[in-house]
């Protein structure tokens, strides 16, 4: 099939970083300054629109349903063409080779991607693209004298201006696509889009397209109300320390020290944990409680959605395998990292909801608390519809269960209970019926951590996030009674560490409870899921009782260990998010319009004469998979007018 490789460089007034693809692409001043591309092995052109009409070969490629048309980043490529130059292609035609990245655990950068499959130095990215990319994609601040001679504030430089650097941007644009066209035959060596998660990046793109409907008037306020609150408390900071600026964190650990209370940070963590300290002086906790009123970030949320929305939606949040997994992450607004409701803000949601739309909040709350817990009520469904909002249940111990066949996790389904407090019957001594609140509460972190070869100063850190101090010797308490109730799971640890530590060995393939390892390409380790889609370990090694492999974390690409119960995290998340896909997909052909997706949780937008229930998409939700039987499935689910945690 013949293939038409192009990579645009386009200029405006805004910054897409800050204001989102959506608005970009909108924007009367975005322009394409050229395109590069190749069909199949022939040599790269660039096209000027400045210089002449669209050549007609690109046009008959664009056009041409034959035809593939790849990019790195097809999202951007796509809405160019639709919205700036009013060629629309449809998205079956696209192949993007960043989800294909992606999906092969590769960076999401065309130069790092490059960079670790060793693309030969003349066809990688050109090295100072960012520097032509800043120099004519971006305006410039416009001298006095340049001023004086008619130019405006900003202004863009350009072929005029700097005639020499000009040929190397259209040079660099260039070899963008051969680099492109050169790392497409890497990454298909590897590993190319299976059909069915071709299938999952199009709906993805669907969803991305579709957007969040977004509740202006709730926005707004909400804003106003945390910046007034802001405000007050930087205020109220200022007279307490004498501070010019209360809000450095270095002129605040120097008041903080001359008041005999010396810290590492002050950031929320840090203030959080020296508020439980007794030995305070009252100055020192009025200052540390003001700092951890303004600590919450989830406010800025606002300005970010104010930013980017656009006809009402809130577009392109969603990052196709975003996670190593296969699950997605968030960008933009971060719908993933949502802050949850305090337990008074969330018995109140809809009151509180109510108030701020009308621009006040219940006085006996806390205006951060009000805005911060209330966030996903930013997104409320149109007039005429309601939104559906389903989230598989306790889909990660279901999961282990299943892949473990673990009896006793097992029979906790089976019955229908609890899993936290089944698990505080072990961890307690006591009896299902017994069981308290908080004892509930505190079998939590053990249940969704220890499965995962959670211990130690790693569990206490993970129980603080719900609300859970443990000990040393609460932590060894829970361990073992953890390991003791489920055995089947600490073999699982131990059969997949020896699966993959074989598989990269001997490079062979090994099987154990439905998962195949597979090393017969030392250049990755495949665990194939039952659902047939592989998780990939790039340049794994296994030596001296070390499993490690290549990855992307925090930013860069770097050496990662792993180890059995890790292995188990991995997969079990990985076949929790092929189920949630499957779902998805369900909810699709049945005709819900999904809108949005957090974690295990689907939101779909339907009018409220619609034929399609809340119950039909739990049904959809829970539909069992034909690679998953015997595993047990569940979901709960809601309609509510605006986004919110039941």
């Amino acid at each position: 099939m013949t293939q038409l490789y192009f990579d645009f460089e386009t200029r405006s007034h805004l910054d897409l970083s800050e204001v989102g693809l959506d608005n970009y692409v909108r924007h009367s001043s975005t322009e394409v300054l050229m395109l590069a591309y190749a069909l199949d092995d022939a040599p790269v052109t660039v096209w000027e629109p400045r210089l002449c009409a669209m050549p007609e070969e690109l046009t008959a490629s664009l056009v041409d349903p034959a035809i593939t048309k790849v990019s790195w980043n097809v999202p951007f490529e796509f809405n160019v063409l639709a919205q700036v130059l009013k060629v629309p292609v449809p998205l079956r035609q696209f192949h993007d080779t960043m989800a294909q990245a992606r999906f092969l655990s590769l960076p999401g950068s065309l130069k790092e991607c490059g960079t670790v499959l060793g693309l030969d130095e003349d066809k990688a990215k050109d090295k100072d693209g960012k520097k032509l990319i800043k120099m004519f994609c971006s305006r410039s601040k416009a001298l006095k004298k340049q001023v004086a001679a008619g130019y405006p504030p900003l202004y863009f430089k350009d072929w005029t201006s700097h005639p020499e650097e000009w040929q190397k941007f259209t040079g660099y644009c260039a070899r963008d696509v051969e680099a492109l066209r050169a790392l497409c035959g890497l990454l298909d060596d590897l590993g190319q889009l299976p059909a069915e998660e071709y299938r999952v990046w199009t709906l993805d793109q669907l969803i991305n397209h579709r957007g969040m409907p977004v509740d202006m008037t709730y926005v707004d306020n909400a804003s106003a109300i945390a910046q007034t609150e802001i405000a007050g408390l930087q205020e109220q900071l200022r007279a307490l320390t004498g501070l010019e600026n209360p809000n450095s964190p270095a002129q605040l650990k120097g008041w903080l020290a001359d008041h005999e209370f010396l810290t590492d940070s002050t950031d929320k963590a840090h203030v959080t944990s020296a508020l439980t300290t007794k030995i305070l002086t009252p100055e020192v906790r009025a200052v540390l409680e003001i700092k951890q009123r303004l600590g919450g970030t989830a406010y800025t949320k606002l300005e970010v959605i104010q930013q980017r929305v656009v006809d009402g939606r809130l577009r392109h949040q969603f990052t196709y395998h975003g996670a190593h997994t296969g699950r997605w992450s968030s960008h933009g607004v971060q719908l993933q990292n949502l802050a949850r409701p305090s337990k008074a803000v969330k018995s109140r949601t809809d009151e509180v909801v109510s108030t701020i739309r009308q621009g006040w909040y219940p006085e006996d709350l806390t205006a951060m608390d009000c805005v911060g817990g209330t966030l996903r009520a930013s997104f409320r469904a149109p007039d005429g519809s309601r939104f559906c909002i389903c989230d598989l249940s306790s889909i990660e111990y279901r999961v282990l269960a299943w892949v473990a066949r673990c009896k006793g996790m097992q029979q906790v389904l089976k019955d229908g209970l609890d899993p936290y407090k089944a698990f505080a019957v072990t961890m307690f001594a006591t009896g299902y019926d017994d069981v308290t609140g908080d004892q509930r509460q505190q079998a939590k972190p053990p249940v969704l951590g220890c499965g995962y070869g959670m211990q130690g100063l790693r569990l206490q850190e993970y129980a603080t996030q719900y609300g859970v101090e443990f000990s040393e010797e609460d932590c060894d308490r829970a361990v073992s009674a953890y390991r003791t109730a489920y055995p089947e799971v600490v073999w699982l640890w131990a059969a997949l560490e020896g699966a993959a530590v074989n598989a990269i060995q001997l490079e062979d393939t090994r099987r154990v409870r439905g998962l195949s390892f597979d090393g017969t390409d030392r250049r990755i380790l495949k665990i194939i899921l039952p659902s047939g889609r592989p998780l990939h370990y790039y340049n794994p090694q296994a030596e001296g009782g070390r499993i490690c492999y290549e990855a992307q974390k925090m930013g860069r690409w770097m050496t990662v260990d792993t180890h059995g119960s890790k292995l188990v995290e991995n997969i079990v998340q990985a076949i929790a998010r092929d189920v949630l896909v499957y779902g998805m997909l369900t909810a699709h052909r049945t005709g819900y319009q999904i809108v949005g997706h957090v974690h295990d949780e689907l939101i779909a937008e339907v009018p409220y004469d619609s034929p399609l229930t809340l119950e039909r998409f739990r049904a959809a939700m829970i539909a069992l998979p034909p690679w998953a039987a015997g595993l047990s499935l569940d979901a709960a689910g809601f309609e509510s007018p605006f986004y919110k945690k039941d």
